[in-house]
């Protein structure tokens, strides 16, 4: 089948190729990039994390809600406290050059990892080609290794202090004490094990085998197989935003970029430096009034993957493993994920609810015009919605999905009382600079003299009049191919 899949590594966009030339539609080929991008953006995301995704298949577009929820019910059940003070957490800082930041890892920030679960759901739902098919790109990576990308080589030195927590991790990542560099192989062999794991229990991966027995030992955190045995994906048929001439769909509930997308879209059309500053900064603060305290300047280890067949179906799915909890789950290779401590996921109105979604900013998109529809999403924590607002701006202005996705970035930051407290931007003009200081004269400004990944990682396709069209965001290794 012709096809067309865009990601942040050549080897996950490899893998949607590939199903596509066995015949399989844009459902499959989401699918098996995101078990291969397990393997070759394994701090991004893998089977320790969560996501959303939304899906067009046979004219009809759906939500999939895959993403984490609050474990605790076994503490419920026994009256117990469900955060107590012996959860093993630890905090970490990590140098972003310009500043740093403090994260909170450890087996205590571990929340339900369910992208096995929502990535069999979509198979059930969707798919047309077997699991053991889709799946080869991925075992060969995990078999061979897979080389090691420029964003991938990044996030192994800036996340050192988080990877010296684990052996197996050490053994990946920086093997003789050193990290690995861009264009090295890195070999994960657990994962090849992981994923005919998946391929053998697919929604049960947890409950079976001594993935069970290793979720037992996390004696330390919250989750328990009770947790998991109740997870549940969701799909849900979305109910489209009118935008311009078109549709918007966007994820809904535990998406909170969503809901600052369509608020900012809704605002109407922006040219100029000030005012898509004052109109990010106004979406923001609106989502936050809603609930308070929840946007906060996190890194979120994400990535997102787009893919759409000359058909017309078509899906987006971001998915993260936060910061990494600095674990992988015994015996096994699966990165676990540390939600639980991220203050833009694990609000603490949320956490008194076992069983209860955990919120997101992970945003994937579908929009449908009158000559197209793109499909699109990124990575980036609380930048997300705010990106993808100024690249459906960009296509609106007439500029090409390359111009759009490359175009300067700007996004802005709330303290915790929702008042503007920082802008950053990419590529800034001396003269728009100026305006800004001269507009918010007490407020942060900070310039990136380049391209960079804190501003996301847009991975985009579409189909414009019948034509399969694709681009991949640098800022994060992108890589768009095609299947003739």
């Amino acid at each position: 089948m012709k096809g067309v899949v865009s990601s942040g590594s050549l080897d996950t966009s490899k893998a949607g190729q590939f199903a596509f030339q066995q015949g399989g539609n844009a459902i499959d080929a989401l699918i098996a990039s995101q078990l291969a991008a397990g393997v070759c953006e394994p701090l991004l995301t893998g089977l320790g994390g969560s996501g959303l995704a939304m899906v067009k298949f046979e004219g009809q577009v759906y939500n999939v809600d895959l993403f984490t929820v609050m474990p605790g019910i076994q503490q419920q059940i026994s009256n117990k406290p469900i955060i107590s003070k012996n959860l093993k957490i630890q905090n970490i800082d990590l140098n972003f050059g310009t500043a740093s930041q403090r994260f909170v890892i450890g087996e205590g920030t571990i929340a339900v990892p369910s992208v096995p679960q929502g990535l069999a759901m979509l198979h059930k739902r969707f798919g047309t080609i077997s699991l053991d098919v889709l799946a080869k790109p991925a075992l060969s990576l995990a078999k061979d290794g897979f080389t090691v990308s420029g964003s991938c080589s990044y996030l192994i030195k800036l996340l050192t202090s988080i990877i010296q927590q684990s052996e197996t991790m050490k053994r990946w990542f920086m093997p003789g004490g050193r990290h690995l560099q861009e264009g090295e192989k890195c070999h994960t062999p657990e994962v090849y094990n992981d994923i005919q794991h998946f391929i053998k229990t697919k929604s049960r991966f947890y409950t079976q085998g001594i993935y069970s027995d290793s979720i037992k030992t996390l004696h330390n955190s919250i989750i328990s197989n009770i947790d998991i045995g109740k997870y549940n994906t969701k799909i849900t048929r979305s109910v489209a935003t009118k935008y311009r001439f078109g549709k918007l769909h966007s994820p809904i509930f535990p998406s909170i970029g969503g809901d600052i997308l369509r608020n900012g879209l809704g605002k109407g059309e922006t040219n100029n430096s000030l005012s898509v500053v004052r109109n990010l900064s106004e979406s923001y603060i609106e989502s936050m009034n809603s609930l308070p305290n929840v946007v906060q300047n996190s890194l979120g280890n994400t990535t997102h993957i787009s893919t759409m067949d000359d058909s017309g179906n078509c899906a987006a799915m971001t998915t993260s493993l936060g910061e990494t909890a600095g674990m992988i789950l015994p015996n096994t290779g699966v990165v676990l994920n540390n939600f639980l401590g991220e203050a833009d996921v694990a609000h603490p109105k949320l956490m008194k609810h076992p069983g209860h979604r955990l919120l997101t900013m992970c945003t994937p998109t579908i929009l449908e015009l009158k000559d197209a529809t793109w499909v699109l999403g990124s990575g980036g924590s609380n930048r997300i919605p705010g990106i993808l607002m100024q690249i459906i701006r960009k296509l609106n202005q007439g500029c090409t999905l390359e111009e759009a996705i490359v175009s300067p970035r700007f996004h802005t930051n709330l303290d915790i009382n929702g008042q503007l407290k920082e802008v950053l931007a990419e590529h800034l003009s001396q003269s728009d600079e100026a305006i800004l200081r001269s507009e918010f004269p007490t407020i942060d400004i900070k310039i990136f003299n380049e391209l960079n990944l804190y501003f996301g990682g847009v991975h985009m396709v579409g189909m414009k009049r019948g034509e399969l069209k694709g681009f991949g965001d640098p800022r994060r290794n992108g890589y768009c191919l095609y299947s003739h």
